[in-house]
């Protein structure tokens, strides 16, 4: 890295750190924690609590109460993904779901789920400078 990469790394950093960490609210519990190298969306599942994972390598599925991958394909094209909907074709035990997606070129997630769960999108107060 050159200087100017370097001391924006470090400016970067130092910014993260001053966002606020907390612990899960109250009723809720970490499962688990993943990394998806090329991800371009996510979506929940309506009938269960899986998570699908759409990247630039294939797709996964998350078991979001036992914080374990499922299913995984590496099929990168394909039928399965409509653009146009931002729906994809789920895999393993969401074979015959159709799951509506949020990512990187937009979509949305329902707020409510099966389980009369609501989760909405937060950022954390503080300014960052």
């Amino acid at each position: 890295m050159n200087d100017y990469e370097k001391n924006n790394r470090a400016r970067l950093i130092q910014l993260l750190s001053k966002i606020p960490s907390q612990a899960c609210p109250p009723g809720w519990q970490k499962t688990g924690a993943f990394a998806v190298g090329g991800l371009t969306e996510v979506g929940f599942s309506q009938r269960s609590e899986l998570l699908l994972v759409v990247s630039s390598a294939g797709r996964g599925v998350i078991d979001c109460t036992r914080g374990e991958k499922i299913a995984r394909d590496y099929e990168i094209n394909g039928d399965w993904y409509s653009a146009s909907s931002l729906t994809c074709e789920g895999i393993g035990p969401l074979k015959d779901e159709r799951i509506q997606l949020a990512g990187l070129v937009g979509g949305g997630l329902p707020f409510p789920t099966g389980l009369s769960l609501i989760y909405s999108s937060v950022a954390p107060i503080n300014r960052l400078s």
